[in-house]
């Protein structure tokens, strides 16, 4: 039995579609989401749109030229171009998913009439909850944390906002994504009727924030 197959999620196939359109932060969300399944042995397939995932391009960069943030949340993934702005491109993604279990994306869903009446289950990750009117509210892995209070722990009242270090909305947002999809994995697996599974940065950070605002 090689390594692969000894892996929890080694039956699985998943499909991550990434979208140069949106906030980098619900790009780096579904790449660490899809990322943890590919580690856990799951066939991972990237769908990245034409140029490549932005985040290809993102510092720091290793010497050979290669984002480093990109190959860490890259592990272990198969990876593919296509422009689902053309019909053969969302053809092609079709047959992919059909023979999916599970397809991560980023809200606004450009694959929504992808997935209609396919057996994978949805994982969609958004920036705000559903009832939330945020069509001018901006998206940023600094908007994200001040919404949800985490920002108020650093910096001073007088000096400009400061944001935590590094990615921990999208970082929290991609692991809630990953604990959606292993529970409906679970629930296909004990013949229950598959989930869909929606997560917004906005909320994970609420829950983030708990234990400093008690």
């Amino acid at each position: 039995m090689s390594e692969k197959t000894d892996l929890p999620l080694s039956r699985f196939t998943v499909v991550e579609v990434n979208d140069a359109d949106v906030p980098q932060c619900l790009r780096l969300a579904t790449s660490l989401a899809g990322k943890i399944a590919a580690d856990l042995g799951a066939t991972l397939l990237k769908v990245e749109p034409p140029g490549g995932d932005p985040v290809r391009r993102a510092a720091p960069l290793l010497p050979q030229g290669e984002s480093a943030l990109f190959q860490f949340l890259n592990t272990s993934k198969r990876s593919l171009v296509l422009d689902l702005a053309d019909a053969k491109g969302r053809a092609a993604l079709a047959e992919l998913v059909a023979k999916a279990d599970a397809v991560l994306f980023e809200e606004p869903v450009s694959v929504a009439a992808t997935l209609r009446g396919v057996r994978a289950t949805p994982i969609e990750i958004a920036a705000f909850p559903v009832e939330m009117n945020a069509a001018a509210r901006p998206v940023s892995e600094l908007a994200i944390q001040a919404l949800g209070g985490l920002m108020h722990m650093v910096g001073e009242p007088e000096r400009k906002p400061l944001k935590l270090g590094g990615h921990q909305a999208s970082y929290a947002a991609g692991l809630t994504a990953f604990t959606g999809l292993a529970a409906a994995l679970a629930a296909r697996d004990a013949g229950r009727t598959p989930l869909s599974v929606r997560v917004s940065l906005a909320e994970v950070m609420q829950w983030v924030n708990w234990k400093a605002a008690s």
